[in-house]
């Protein structure tokens, strides 16, 4: 059963993402992403660089139009960016996160409550006084919380500013 979904404003100070970006098409191939990014060394690989070690997908669109899926960690300042990877920085921004409710490790079904959330997003209400914020920047972030001392949950981070 999937827990019930919780929606909550949180402001983003700047960050530092490492990862690797990957360009969407209309045919692009998300089980190719994932074996490219464990082929390069995933998550072991830049977790000594983590901020926050939960795993963070990021869908943005670059100032040239090019849209990306970026997989990676929150990073502290780093000069070294391993092979393959991307250093990437992000500017300030507030969000409205969709999430569920915390539950054990035992209770979470990663996968159901990605299908649910994704479904959920399709009718989104934003808050009174915002609006989604579109076009170069973030389009949105999937942030996986496994075994935290909280528990577990999936969070959906829609990118938001006043309007």
């Amino acid at each position: 059963m999937i827990p019930k979904f919780v929606t909550f404003h949180e402001r983003l100070e700047d960050f530092a993402f490492l990862g690797v970006e990957h360009v969407l098409t209309e045919n692009s191939d998300f089980g190719k992403y994932w074996e490219r990014f464990f082929e390069l060394g995933g998550y072991d690989k830049i977790a000594p660089f983590a901020k926050d070690a939960q795993p963070l997908n990021i869908w943005y669109t670059n100032d040239t139009g090019t849209k990306i899926f970026f997989q990676g960690l929150m990073v502290k300042e780093s000069t070294h960016v391993p092979t393959g990877f991307s250093l990437v920085a992000f500017p300030e921004g507030d969000y409205l996160v969709v999430t569920y409710e915390w539950v054990s490790a035992d209770e979470f079904q990663m996968m159901e409550e990605i299908d649910a959330g994704w479904k959920y997003l399709e009718d989104l209400e934003i808050p009174k006084g915002y609006v989604r914020h579109e076009g170069a920047g973030i389009t949105l972030m999937e942030k996986e919380n496994t075994e935290t001392p909280a528990g577990s949950r999936y969070e959906f981070w829609v990118p938001i500013k006043k309007g």
